[in-house]
């Protein structure tokens, strides 16, 4: 490289920046590197934690307790030496709000690795359909026509079923992916407009089976919502009897539309499916195994 080079970058600054540099070299050769680690541990503790991963966290911290446990008589002397008592204060404040914010996280995003699908694709279903309610113009059901027509479910698509998931998670990952296809029972074709309802009505009431007491977990009893309700959330569950209620109802001042559906244990396959989707009065379409 030409000499003009090394002459052009000397000045009055570069020892102060040679000096800062050997003592920051030379500070760092008085750690043990496993100090470094240590706060490394215990400060990406932050975004992990923020990511919701209950897998990352038990993994950071099952490393931060072995590192601890083996280390815990030389880490307390150097970090007391370098640091003082505010950083190790500090560090332990750190530590204790990361602990409370676990126990939020195992709350909200848990284990589900027990639920599996209890049907298989290509496996089809018969249901009847009945429109029941006031025939007005304006609330009339796209499916009123389908009035006592038999259709036929079909699985085309089962997703996977995420290790662990909130009820976000469940919502988008499960309940609303499209599993199906429908047709009458002739084999003919609907319409678009009905087969779109249909198909969602039926995907959102097919459910995994294995822990239902986990499912019913993510959910209130009831929908909440309405005027001035502190919560709202229009997705519910709960037992009834043998089977398992679940849905989606809105709440408002004037009325509750929605849907919700019957879901029979044994196999996650709706027994019955309501769909009434107006304020008041209107259509309501109920879906009913065969």
């Amino acid at each position: 490289m030409p000499e003009c080079f090394f002459e052009h970058k000397k000045s009055e600054v570069e020892p102060q920046l040679v000096i800062i540099v050997r003592i920051s070299i030379d500070n760092v050769s008085k750690w043990d590197w496993d100090v470094i680690v240590l706060l490394v541990l215990c400060f990406s503790l932050i975004p992990i934690f923020l990511i919701s991963n209950f897998l990352l966290v038990a993994v950071a911290w099952f490393g931060s307790l072995v590192w601890l446990y083996r280390n815990r008589t030389r880490s307390k002397q150097i970090l007391e030496s370098v640091f003082g008592t505010w950083m190790r204060q500090g560090i332990a404040l750190l530590i204790i709000i990361n602990v409370a914010t676990s126990f939020v996280i195992v709350h909200e995003t848990m284990y589900s690795g027990n639920l599996q699908w209890g049907v298989d694709e290509g496996d089809q279903f018969s249901y009847t359909i009945e429109a029941l309610g006031e025939y007005y113009i304006e609330y009339e059901h796209v499916c009123t026509e389908l009035n006592n027509s038999i259709v036929i479910f079909e699985i085309l698509n089962l997703p996977n079923i995420p290790l662990y998931c909130d009820r976000e998670m469940f919502l988008d990952s499960i309940v609303e992916m499209t599993k199906a296809s429908v047709i009458f029972e002739n084999g003919s074709s609907l319409n678009s407009s009905q087969s779109s309802v249909l198909t969602t009505l039926f995907s959102n009431s097919l459910l995994p089976v294995g822990d239902w007491v986990f499912i019913d977990s993510l959910y209130y009893n009831q929908a909440q919502g309405g005027l001035g309700a502190p919560v709202q959330d229009p997705w519910f569950s709960r037992f009834e009897g043998r089977v398992f209620r679940f849905g989606e109802v809105h709440i408002s001042c004037v009325g509750t539309p929605g849907w919700d559906a019957q879901i029979s244990l044994e196999d996650g396959v709706p027994a019955v499916i309501r769909d009434f989707p107006f304020d008041w009065g209107g259509t309501t379409i109920t879906i009913t195994r065969s």
